[in-house]
């Protein structure tokens, strides 16, 4: 077997590994297709627990580190390690022993987590009744800690308010601060603002000094928002993409339709499994380079996941080439142009500053996943070929 198809195959091979490896057995399908993962209130697991679906709930106790991926996640049960997850909705109203870090739309953590929390998201909530026994680092649309925060808190958002304790510094940069009556801040203050009329800090809610900096707008030169070596990085960055899928077209036709129908029709799952093999494929080539016997093995699959990084970035020029021209029923040339348009598309919109982030997110997830469930489907199809 010619090495560059081999590549795919082992990285494919070290990200079922490891999912299968984390015992699944609770694993349920509705009527409509949702695919739930469960691991029920006094069921304990031992080791690391990978769970991806539709939606995750975890009720139990797992003895090791939580790695999910869902449209909603519930960790309602106790985790002796740290929890990596994302997804839509998030909520954590369970016992961490450890850390949180989780990405998500909405993340809320109500229950008990040991050490320190760090979350990325549209809104995330602290509710009065978590404790984090470490600090705080947040950044998202909206955030609102009522919680207690035994440490330091650093926050960056759009709004941001806070009602609970913070036993530390509370460092915030956000466009509208409120620190209201029943807050605490054992620490210092120090807020990043447009304006001080921007900020509601209630008498008596800060122990330590208050300090606001006012955020001044710096005259620099800037194309379309973002500054000129960024600019051009960008434009070589397109190339290259446009370039890369030339040559997938050329060479593999019929894998660059299939990688097109993949990211349309299995799109949620694609997104489920982008986050998984994301995470766990380094996690893998670690593993193996721990041992001078899989050093060889880790190498090659760290190459194979920068190479599937890359070509990850494919993904939402594909789809959206194929929804704005409608390529289902398509040969030939138009396939790879309405790829080209899609993908120049795609790059354009990644130079609005929240929205491009998004993109970014989106495409090396939706990417990612459709290459890994392509080659799963090889993978299952190549014994009964034999």
């Amino acid at each position: 077997m010619k090495l560059w198809k081999s590549l795919p195959l082992l990285l494919c091979a070290a990200l079922t590994m490891l999912v299968v490896s984390c015992g699944q057995r609770n694993f349920n399908t509705s009527r409509q297709g949702m695919k739930t993962v469960i691991l029920p209130a006094g069921e304990v697991h031992e080791g690391w627990y990978f769970a991806a679906g539709d939606h995750v709930i975890i009720d139990g106790t797992v003895n090791g580190d939580v790695y999910a991926g869902a449209g909603k996640v519930d960790i309602n049960g106790t985790i002796n390690g740290d929890v990596l997850v994302g997804g839509g909705v998030i909520d954590i109203a369970g016992r961490v022993s450890d850390d949180v870090r989780g990405a998500g739309g909405n993340i809320r953590i109500s229950g008990t987590v040991g050490k320190n929390v760090s979350a990325a998201g549209g809104t995330i909530e602290v509710s009065r009744s978590a404790v984090i026994g470490g600090g705080l680092m947040a950044a998202g649309g909206t955030v609102h800690s009522a919680g207690t925060v035994k440490k330091d808190a650093m926050v960056a958002s759009g709004t941001a308010e806070f009602s609970g304790v913070v036993e530390g510094n509370l460092d915030v940069a956000t466009g509208q601060l409120a620190v209201v009556q029943g807050a605490r801040v054992g620490g210092n203050l120090t807020a990043a603002l447009d304006a001080k009329e921007h900020a509601r800090i209630d008498s008596g809610t800060v122990k330590g000094s208050v300090t606001i900096k006012l955020r001044e707008e710096k005259e620099a030169h800037h194309i379309l928002g973002i500054s000129p070596w960024r600019f051009w990085f960008k434009l070589l960055w397109m190339g290259g993409l446009l370039l890369t899928g030339l040559v997938f077209f050329l060479l593999a036709r019929k894998t660059f339709v299939e990688y097109t129908s993949v990211a349309k029709r299995k799109f949620g799952m694609s997104l489920v499994w982008g986050l998984v093999g994301v995470i766990a494929v380094p996690i893998a080539a670690i593993i193996l380079c721990i041992t001078v016997i899989g050093i060889p093995l880790g190498l090659i699959l760290l190459a194979a996941y920068c190479t599937v990084m890359y070509l990850s970035q494919l993904g939402l020029g594909l789809l959206a080439g194929n929804l704005i021209f409608k390529t289902d029923e398509k040969k030939g040339w138009i396939l790879y142009w309405a790829f080209a348009v899609g993908t120049i598309l795609f790059q354009l919109l990644t130079f609005v500053p929240i929205l491009g982030l998004l993109l970014m997110l989106a495409s090396l997830l939706l990417g990612f996943g459709a290459l890994v469930q392509m080659l799963w489907k090889s993978m299952r199809a190549r014994p009964a070929a034999m």
